[in-house]
């Protein structure tokens, strides 16, 4: 799972995502956190997850 993961948050421009988009992330990320995932694979998501609430706060300037 970790590289599916990885390949998808590597593969998007958080700078340029929708809020709708943004949304539907942390929807994933929410649903896939407490799955098996080691403490890197966590805080990757966590890191992730801080870009996107970033952006939606940009979004909301």
């Amino acid at each position: 799972m970790a590289g599916l993961i990885d390949h998808i948050f590597e593969n998007i421009v958080i700078e340029q995502l929708s809020r709708s988009e943004i949304e539907s992330y942390n929807k994933y990320i929410l649903e896939i956190f407490y799955q098996n995932l080691t403490v890197e694979q966590r805080a990757r998501l966590l890191q992730i997850q801080t870009r996107l609430k970033k952006r939606m706060l940009e979004l909301d300037k």
